[in-house]
Formats: C-alpha cells, sequence, structure tokens
C-alpha cells in the first residue's frame, strides 16, 4: 500500500476553536494534497484533492468520499450555490489542447451536470466565486504564448454563460 498523507490542517470556530489533522492512506501511487476546503454548513465541510471530492465532519470523520477526477481531468477548487449544491471546477488536458471542466453534484454526491469550456491555449489560477441566486463566477489566467491575461466568467447552475470578460493582456519576458 503506498501512503497517501494528506493533512488538512484547519480551525473550525464553534464556542471555540478546533483543529485536526486528518491522514488519509491510499492504495494507489498517484500524489494528492488538499486544494480547497469549503464549509458546507455548522457541521459538515468538503474538500478537494486533485482526484477526489471528500465530505467530512467537525471531528474530520469522513462523510462522503467521490471519486471525480479521471482521464486527465485534475480538480482545482470547489463552490457552493444559493441551494446548496457543490461545484466543482478543474482542468482537462488532453497531448496539446486543455479545456475547463465543471462538475454539478448535489448532497450525496451524484453528479448532475458537467460541462466542459475549450479554451484554445493554456490557463492557470483556476478559481469559483459564489454568487446570488445560484450563479457564480469563473476566475482564470489565459496563458497564450508570452502573454497571460485574466478571463472571468459569469455562469448560472446549468453552466450557461450569462457573459464573459478577457481582460487585457500582460507580456513576460
Amino acid at each position: 500500500n503506498s501512503l497517501l498523507l494528506l493533512c488538512c490542517l484547519t480551525c473550525f470556530q464553534f464556542l471555540q476553536a478546533q483543529s485536526f489533522l486528518k491522514i488519509l492512506r491510499k492504495s494507489d501511487n498517484s500524489s494528492h494534497y488538499c486544494r480547497k476546503l469549503l464549509q458546507l454548513s455548522d457541521t459538515e465541510y468538503a474538500f478537494l484533492t486533485n482526484t477526489e471530492l471528500y465530505r467530512i465532519d467537525q471531528q474530520g470523520a469522513i462523510l462522503k468520499q467521490v471519486s471525480i477526477g479521471h482521464n486527465g481531468y485534475d480538480l482545482q477548487d470547489i463552490g457552493q450555490l444559493t441551494n446548496k449544491q457543490t461545484v466543482i471546477a478543474g482542468g482537462v488536458y488532453t497531448g496539446t489542447s486543455s479545456a475547463i471542466k465543471l462538475t454539478r453534484l448535489d448532497a450525496n454526491g451524484q453528479v448532475l451536470r458537467e460541462r466542459e469550456f475549450n479554451i484554445n491555449s493554456s490557463f492557470d489560477n483556476l478559481r469559483l466565486v459564489p454568487s446570488t441566486n445560484n450563479r457564480f463566477f469563473l476566475v482564470f489566467v489565459q496563458v497564450e504564448q508570452q502573454r497571460r491575461h485574466p478571463a472571468v466568467m459569469y455562469l448560472d447552475q446549468d453552466f450557461n454563460i450569462l457573459w464573459e470578460r478577457h481582460l487585457g493582456f500582460e507580456v513576460y519576458y
């Protein structure tokens, strides 16, 4: 067995702050680490590795584990809509092309919707920013040759683009 050391040290605020260190054992040889921790309710939290979503309680007990990342789908950020459904954003990398993939899940971890957005270049710093009315912003930096520019997309829960903006280029040498 390969040992996956997944260290998610975080403080939860109740009457007083508490911490936990959770070490998860994996049988595969892949490397994983905690990408983002999200508070879902007063007693439940979720975090991502590059391939899986974990739901945990205040003591760090695993309530649900959902394998989502596969075939080059690298999970990068997580957000919660106002209807309490979870949205995951990641990159899909296949050879020379890349895409941003969004996945929406219900409270039981069932996939409700997935959609890919082809990007004609590479990207980094992918982030989800929840808004109101089950909408959210998808923010990333698009990289074309030596140029980088921020891009912002505003989407609804079905991943329809309500608007998008690509901001000016910055040139790096």
